[in-house]
């Protein structure tokens, strides 16, 4: 599914919705009996586990993956519900959001429940990696690359928003517009050390890390 959203008058940005998505919302919103899942038809799908986007939204609804894969989760958005009485659509218009293609007040707050949920463990699963990278000594796993100064940040990005529902979520709907396979990324962020022009402040945080390190060693 498709969903195209008007930013500006030079054009539009695009995501998409995966399949499994869609169906959680569909089953979500027919009750507790109807359980969503997925199958392959014909010789050009295979695949049969989950993105890793998906796969998040998916534990965070209560339905996890049978089987998650590395691939690319590209341009990954879920629905967005339209609030019409919060002035950002018409009852008369089509949604968008709804799998009927009309307006549905109760669809609007199953995809609004679900998308919050989905919200908070994005956050969640964000702190969860920045505690894990500390503990497991990440200094000595990323010593000369970019990701050292790129964890503090994150860190201080999210202590600066502790009420925000949305900040996790849109810092990981941010980085599937730039597409690339999960693996990579996992790899880029955990490989060793390599030669890298580092800016003296990355240096500055480097040296007082080890410093740290040495003197508790003590």
């Amino acid at each position: 599914m498709q969903q195209p959203y008007t930013v500006s008058k030079d054009g539009n940005v695009v995501g998409y919705t995966h399949g499994m998505i869609q169906a959680i919302y569909d089953a979500t919103q027919r009750g507790p009996w109807c359980t969503p899942f997925e199958i392959a038809v014909g010789r050009e799908t295979t695949k049969m586990a989950s993105c890793f986007l998906c796969s998040m939204f998916m534990y965070a609804a209560g339905f996890p993956p049978s089987a998650i894969h590395l691939g690319q989760g590209a341009s990954w958005v879920p629905f967005y519900e339209l609030s019409p009485e919060s002035g950002k659509g018409s009852k008369g218009s089509k949604d968008l959001n709804a799998l009927s293609g009309t307006y549905s007040p109760v669809l609007d707050t199953v995809i609004g429940a679900l998308n919050n949920k989905w919200r908070i463990e994005c956050r969640q699963h964000l702190q969860l990696g920045l505690t894990i990278l500390q503990e497991d000594d990440y200094i000595a796993l990323t010593t000369g690359t970019m990701h050292r100064m790129r964890t503090v940040e994150l860190a201080e990005f999210l202590a600066a928003r502790p009420d925000d529902v949305f900040a996790g979520a849109n810092l990981i709907l941010d980085a599937v517009t730039v597409h690339d396979g999960e693996i990579t990324r996992i790899t880029r962020t955990l490989r060793e050390s390599r030669d890298v022009n580092l800016s003296p402040l990355e240096q500055q945080v480097i040296e007082q890390t080890q410093k740290q390190k040495s003197t508790a060693s003590k």
